[in-house]
């Protein structure tokens, strides 16, 4: 291969379908063309793009897609960068593209002004990313399975459901509880950098997939999949925090649930008040890269709502 030979540019209306098809070949049926530039369609942040496509011979083979993020911290508002889909076609794997694909997209996170980057890690991209001298951060994200009863009848209704069977669950909890078009993110009363759940990105990330629901004094942001996944919730206290999770496991029986799963940072109140009534599991791993002294992503705290995928 001849390196001269390979182009990176930025990620743009002009070459999305290109990304696009990259990302369907990796990932297949994952997600559609109009989702799929809905994720990159970032103008409500303020930042320019900043993800890359690398062709060689004008043939996209490789696609490394970053999203900002707005970052609460309790000195002021900080501009950083996740990582989400890193692609590149086997046939070109192995001769360090993705490295350079990385570097490159560095180029404009930094020109943006963004303080650092952070991912959530799978067991493939966390040896990735730590030869990139990425770190840790101390705030892993963990889940804890609530069963709702033991037989799970929404997997099997969801084979047969003819349509989209998320808002046809949206529309029936609505009978039951309100839907929110807003969640205040209570990591940032943390000592820690959080996500900023202003309305134009709690409107950017609702889609098709997820929603906001009401349950009394709570509110939870689900994504409802053969589980019932919370990705953030907001609520007082630990004891309507409990009435909260009943009331919801006795609606969700009448839609054949088996499990609820609630995600919360390791060091989080979240996490201390749910460890006290059930057990956590590991889940996401949080890595992180610093470009500033200004402030690290090691203090980065995420809900599982924050992932690009939610």
């Amino acid at each position: 291969m001849n390196y001269k030979d390979i182009e990176i540019v930025t990620l743009d209306s002009s070459n999305i379908k290109d990304a696009y098809s990259l990302h369907t070949e990796v990932f297949p049926q994952t997600i559609s063309y109009q989702q799929f530039g809905k994720k990159y369609s970032t103008n409500y942040s303020g930042f320019s793009n900043i993800s890359q496509i690398a062709y060689y011979k004008n043939i996209p083979i490789a696609f490394n897609g970053f999203l900002p993020a707005l970052i609460y911290h309790q000195e002021g508002k900080i501009r950083a960068a996740q990582s989400c889909d890193s692609i590149t076609l086997e046939k070109y794997r192995r001769h360090g593209i993705w490295s350079q694909v990385i570097l490159k997209s560095y180029e404009k996170i930094k020109e943006n002004n963004c303080d650092f980057v952070i991912g959530f890690f799978t067991e493939i991209s966390r040896k990735a990313f730590l030869k990139l001298n990425w770190k840790i951060s101390k705030n892993r994200v963990f889940y804890f399975n609530i069963q709702v009863q033991p037989i799970p009848g929404w997997k099997i209704f969801t084979r047969f459901y003819p349509g989209n069977e998320i808002l046809w669950l949206k529309n029936k909890l609505s009978n039951y509880f309100e839907i929110s078009e807003s969640i205040e993110n209570i990591l940032n009363d943390e000592n820690a950098c959080s996500y900023i759940y202003n309305p134009e990105y709690i409107n950017y990330k609702i889609s098709l997939t997820s929603f906001i629901i009401k349950v009394d004094e709570l509110k939870f942001w689900v994504k409802p999949k053969s589980y019932f996944e919370i990705g953030a919730v907001e609520y007082k206290d630990k004891s309507s925090l409990r009435k909260g999770i009943e009331k919801l496991k006795n609606i969700l029986k009448k839609f054949f649930f088996q499990e609820i799963l609630i995600y919360a940072p390791l060091n989080s109140k979240l996490y201390a008040d749910l460890e006290e009534m059930y057990k956590p599991f590991p889940g996401w791993e949080i890595g992180f890269f610093d470009f500033s002294d200004n402030f690290s992503g090691e203090n980065i705290m995420c809900n599982s709502a924050d992932i690009d995928t939610y």
